[in-house]
């Protein structure tokens, strides 16, 4: 079951975290790290731009003031819901390997069927 993030948080994070490490990005480059169309990307920018949200100094967005409260609640609720989709897909692949490793016989490459 595919998970549905807020955008508007997503993108607020993706901006925050670019600031944080010195490599504001662009609308294209946060399109293309979450895999979405760049016209999605450009008006849900377009809003944390009008709210204040966030800053374009040319084609970077950056962060234009400090978080509220409510924001990094909302981060920090995306951020364990994110670790916990990673967890499950990770376990599910796991369980997935070790099914079909269970399934399949091994031959040794040198085996020898008399």
């Amino acid at each position: 079951m595919p998970l549905s993030f807020d955008l508007t948080m997503l993108l607020l994070s993706a901006v925050c975290v670019a600031e944080a490490d010195g490599k504001p990005m662009t609308g294209s480059d946060i399109a293309f790290l979450l895999g979405l169309p760049r016209e999605e990307i450009d008006a849900c920018l377009g809003g944390l731009v009008t709210d204040g949200s966030i800053k374009v100094e040319g084609d970077l967005y950056r962060m234009s003031r400090s978080l509220t409260a409510p924001q990094i609640a909302e981060m920090e609720e995306l951020s364990d819901r994110i670790q916990e989709a990673s967890r499950r897909q990770t376990h599910n692949a796991a369980r997935q390997l070790n099914c079909s490793h269970s399934r399949a016989r091994f031959i040794h490459p040198y085996h020898v069927e008399v």
